[in-house]
């Protein structure tokens, strides 16, 4: 697929096809009146050939580029500090070996603004003409006197290609990132609140106390930390290019009075974070003069505000009149997205009771508010699928359960309430204890009886619980009898030198006693000795989770794969390559494996909302997932109006009466429950179940059509044979009088269903209507037609039998006749005595002759007529026919 516009550099077309052109971007920016003020930066021109990933944007974003120009397959972003570097390196990473073909050109720039803050570049004439070919593949280069300009970063090269087709090759050097390093974007800031005290200070004192209140749970709600700086200050620590628009949209809104809880005029002034703890107070030096601010106003350096992009926007006049620099604080205000951004993400929070904690991440659930040793998933025996619970709750549902959770959790609920019954709140916790469930106890004891390959269906194929003769270790292991535990491990590992079991227990034993050293040998041990991929990649993934809770997100996110490269049904090793991927801050690739797994699986997308262990980019991941959301819904809005639409046309065409009527009717119920649901899983089932729905709909409806016209011709078919059939009886006009009735009935029928519109529902109830009284029609008649059928033939068989009786008795008269007579006459000659009593007795021998002839006669024709009938009466039949 080629760019969706053609551009051709001053020098025209390339030997090598279509060129892109930097100065159809530039352009594109509106020069300003005069020249105010004068800003260095970094320029990226980024050209693609076929579809652009989302996650490349994202990470320009997310290291601080903004973009000024699109055009078709091709755009400018702008960075005013050195942090394209990272952008670049994990572009690099990332898309060095896929199939993404696209340009990436990195070169000094110059910002030109004027009093309106609007600008325009100043780029080196041989830059400004640049032009570049059609991308065949994915690659990388940066302007020498950019890299003269910036401090060496350690895993990146740039290296001056030995030959190039570029024009002015020397100008130019190839990026190369090496694949060890982790680039993650370090922008922080800390936005310093401070009241406006006018009239009562006690009432002042109590509003900013209300204040404080809001702000802090409003930064709870969105995932920042809070600190009081002194008396009258409010400190936040914000991270992240998207937490920052978030975090300034939030409070604009509410300060301008467009949302609730403003109590008094405050001064709000966010800063770049210079590497300082809040918690321990803020330097004077980053303090503005508070009589240069105003009140309720938001105060941001400028180039935040500009990588901020249209949500917000400079307010001119609150520039300083000179020695202006784009590091400056401006007045920013809401701009003409603003309401966009503000409603382009979920609106789900994770509490920060769910992410903090005294102690690590546990091994087996991930949450901070417990040892492993003291998890509530060692008391769960069965793995429950509760995504399949949670796909019923709302979206607002959700959110209402986390907050509820945290307030559970802070008032000490026992663990054994958190996890029993239905509410949003125990789903939720449920969810969340079930998400890393293959590192529990509950599947240690599914393994142990496995007889299964693969994962994870080999947990479902298990053996007798009586015949392992070891349980009473799990057991002793789950009741923190440790000594027992290691005891009896001890002696089972010398017994069964090759038994993968009891090194598995071991292992998780060390977890517990805070040995991951040692657990870590156990479940290699493990592993080497497992011979399913299902026992291998367990293993795996026990590792790769220890990994992970001990922040070595490298090598975990590698044993995740080597999980599911060993068994590619383990969706669970993939999802926790993505949750490494955000601890790691590579939320923008993240997001592409999570997208991924959702297309697969969609309950998945609400495990995403509630894990906590997702915590460093929930805000990001809502942010980015709203995009998918909002495609999920506004398809399942038009499918839910396709679904009133299949709804009547299947009471149309389906009434009650009809067979498929509660076929059709339990799914369309079904699905006008998913119709109602504010969750992206009831979205995903309800567009595919109205599409199936649709299709299954047209093929039962093009079945009946079917039918009905293959009703019709057999009816008319035997309409004709029935009438043919009535044709043969003896004095048809009157035996078969009701047969004749009921066939002009049936084709007074029969021409109606031809003059109606079968294919439309009223037409198709009306032709079924006829054609199945027709059809009783006709099954009146053949029963009709049955016993008449029994006269024809019996009067048949007895014409059949006189004739060939009269025939039969002529033939044996007349040899009669002459064999008698024959013998009579020559007895007479010989003088025979018998001859002569013959003649003396001929009238009463002809008698009993004749009697007897005819008796045989008679026997003779019923047996020749019964050999005969059938051929007789088919022959009988086409005579009359013809």
């Amino acid at each position: 697929m080629g760019p969706s516009r053609t551009y051709f550099s001053r020098a025209g077309r390339s030997f090598f096809g279509i060129m892109y052109s930097l100065s159809l971007l530039t352009e594109k920016l509106s020069p300003p009146d005069h020249i105010q003020m004068v800003a260095q930066g970094y320029a990226v021109w980024l050209t693609w050939s076929k579809d652009l990933p989302g996650s490349v944007p994202e990470t320009l974003q997310s290291f601080g580029g903004f973009d000024v120009a699109v055009s078709g397959q091709q755009s400018l972003w702008l960075f005013v500090s050195q942090d394209f570097m990272g952008a670049c390196a994990q572009l690099y990473k990332w898309y060095a070996s896929s199939e993404l073909m696209a340009h990436v050109r990195v070169f000094p720039v110059k910002l030109n603004f004027g009093p309106d803050m609007r600008f325009n570049l100043s780029v080196e004439e041989r830059i400004q003409n640049l032009a570049v070919e059609y991308p065949r593949d994915f690659e990388i280069w940066v302007h020498a006197r950019v890299k003269d300009g910036i401090s060496p970063i350690p895993g990146i090269k740039l290296e001056q290609p030995a030959a190039t087709f570029l024009p002015e090759e020397m100008y130019w050097c190839y990026f190369r990132a090496t694949q060890q390093v982790r680039f993650t974007p370090k922008l922080s800031w800390i936005f310093i609140i401070r009241p406006e005290f006018s009239g009562d200070p006690l009432q002042g004192a109590r509003d900013w106390e209300k204040q404080q209140e809001v702000l802090q749970e409003l930064g709870s709600r969105m995932g920042f930390k809070t600190h009081r700086g002194g008396k009258d200050l409010l400190l936040v620590e914000v991270e992240g290019i998207r937490q920052l628009k978030n975090w300034c949209l939030e409070l604009l809104v509410v300060f301008s009075g467009m949302k609730a809880g403003r109590h008094l005029s405050c001064y709000l002034i966010g800063v770049e974070n210079p590497g300082i703890n809040p918690a321990d107070g803020i330097p004077e030096r980053l303090l503005p003069e508070w009589k240069q601010v105003e009140p309720d106003q938001l105060y941001l350096p400028l180039k935040n505000i500009l990588q901020l992009g249209r949500s917000l926007q400079v307010l001119p006049d609150s520039m300083p009149p000179r020695d202006r620099k784009i590091t400056d604080l401006c007045r920013a205000a809401l701009g003409p997205s603003y309401q966009e951004e503000i409603q382009a993400r979920l609106d789900v929070s994770m509490p920060q009771g769910l992410v903090q904690g005294k102690s690590g991440p546990c091994f087996y659930c991930g949450l901070k508010i417990h040892a492993e040793v003291d998890c509530p998933t060692r008391q769960l025996f069965h793995i429950e699928y509760v995504l399949e619970q949670m796909a019923l709750l709302d979206l607002q549902d959700i959110n209402s359960g986390l907050e509820s959770l945290e307030q559970e959790i802070r008032s000490s609920t026992p663990w054994q309430t958190l996890l029993q019954g239905s509410s949003p709140s125990r789903l939720v916790m449920r969810t969340i204890l079930g998400i890393n469930y293959p590192a529990q106890h509950r599947t240690l004891r599914l393994m142990r009886r496995s007889r299964g390959r693969d994962w994870p269906q080999g947990l479902k194929q298990l053996s007798d619980a009586e015949d392992d003769h070891n349980w009473g270790i799990i057991e002793n292991l789950r009741m923190k009898q440790t000594g027992l535990a290691r005891n009896s491990l001890k002696k089972l590992c010398l017994s069964q030198a090759r038994d993968f079991r009891p090194r598995t227990m071991f292992g998780f034993l060390s977890l517990e006693e805070n040995d991951h050293k040692a657990a870590r040998a156990y479940w290699e041990e493990a592993g080497r000795l497992g011979y399913t991929p299902l026992q291998q990649s367990y293993h795996l993934y026990l590792r790769a989770r220890l990994a992970e809770i001990s922040n070595d997100f490298s090598r975990a996110y590698t044993l995740y794969q080597e999980a599911q490269k060993t068994s590619p049904g383990m969706q669970e090793a993939r999802y926790r390559q993505g949750v490494c991927l955000v601890k790691a801050g590579d939320v923008e690739q993240a997001l592409s494996i999570f997208l991924e797994i959702c297309n697969e699986r969609p309950e998945i997308f609400n495990q995403i909302l509630v894990d906590p262990e997702l915590a460093y980019g929930h805000q990001h991941l809502m942010s980015s997932l709203y995009s998918t959301w909002q495609q999920r819904k506004k398809k399942a809005q038009t499918s839910g109006t396709t679904l009133q639409k299949l709804a009547r046309k299947a009471q149309a065409w389906f009434p009650e009466e009809h067979p498929r009527h509660d076929q059709f009717q339990s799914r369309i119920q079904g699905l006008q429950k998913l119709a109602g649901r504010d969750n992206y899983v009831a979205f995903v089932r309800l567009v595919d179940g109205v599409g199936s729905l649709q299709k299954d709909l047209e093929i039962a409806i093009s079945n009946e059509v079917h039918e009905v016209k293959k009703d019709f011709a057999h009816i008319a078919q035997r309409l004709r044979e029935i009438n043919a059939e009535a044709g043969l009886i003896p004095l048809n006009s009157i035996a078969a009088a009701k047969i004749f009735r009921l066939g002009s009935e049936v084709r007074a029928m029969l021409k109606e269903v031809q003059s109606l519109d079968i294919n439309a529902p009223e037409g198709y109830r009306l032709a079924r209507a006829e054609l199945t009284m027709a059809a009783e029609h006709i099954s009146r008649m053949q029963k009709r037609l049955k016993s008449l059928e029994l006269f024809r033939d019996a009067s048949l068989f007895l014409y059949f039998m006189t004739r060939s009786f009269f025939w039969i008795l002529l033939a044996v008269l007349l040899a009669g006749t002459f064999l008698v007579g024959a013998g009579t006459y020559a007895g007479l000659r010989r003088e025979v005595d018998w001859a002569f009593s013959v003649l003396e007795q001929r009238e009463a021998m002809l008698q009993v002759g004749i009697m007897l002839m005819a008796i045989l006669s008679l026997a003779l024709a019923a047996i020749r007529t019964t050999i005969s009938f059938e051929r007789l009466k088919a022959k009988y039949y086409k005579n009359k026919k013809e």
